[in-house]
């Protein structure tokens, strides 16, 4: 196998850590934001630009100061925010490669096992798929 050159500094990245859900303490969880900076540094150290990776973070209190340190200008990682990125700034992306990672319980699309599908604006297709 050969291996395939890449400018990585037009990779971008979308990062999802999502500690903290609406409706119950007992959704809450400690480990998603170190696995997202985890993967920021990874990303990074392979000569992605920090400008563009999008970090989306609903940090617990004791890990929010972590968040802070790697990444003063990140967001939260709720609906509206996570929708505006996927639905309207990933559209304006000059890049090659795009690199999504989440952190957390996830998503799931009804009826299937293990995907996210984001549809196309007016297409009625699948964007992202896992099949």
């Amino acid at each position: 196998m050969t291996a395939v050159e890449h400018d990585w500094s037009r990779t971008h990245a979308v990062i999802v850590a999502v500690e903290q859900y609406r409706g119950s303490d007992s959704w809450t969880l400690d480990g998603p934001v170190n696995d997202a900076l985890g993967m920021r540094a990874w990303l990074t150290g392979l000569g992605v630009p920090p400008e563009n990776i999008r970090l989306l973070a609903s940090p617990t209190e004791e890990n929010k100061a972590a968040v802070k340190a790697v990444d003063p200008g990140h967001r939260p990682a709720d609906g509206a925010t996570i929708r505006q990125v996927f639905m309207e700034e990933l559209r304006s992306l000059d890049g090659d490669w795009l690199w999504i990672y989440w952190a957390g319980h996830g998503v799931q699309a009804p009826g299937a096992a293990g995907a996210c599908c984001i549809r196309r604006r007016g297409t009625g297709t699948c964007g992202v798929s896992t099949r």
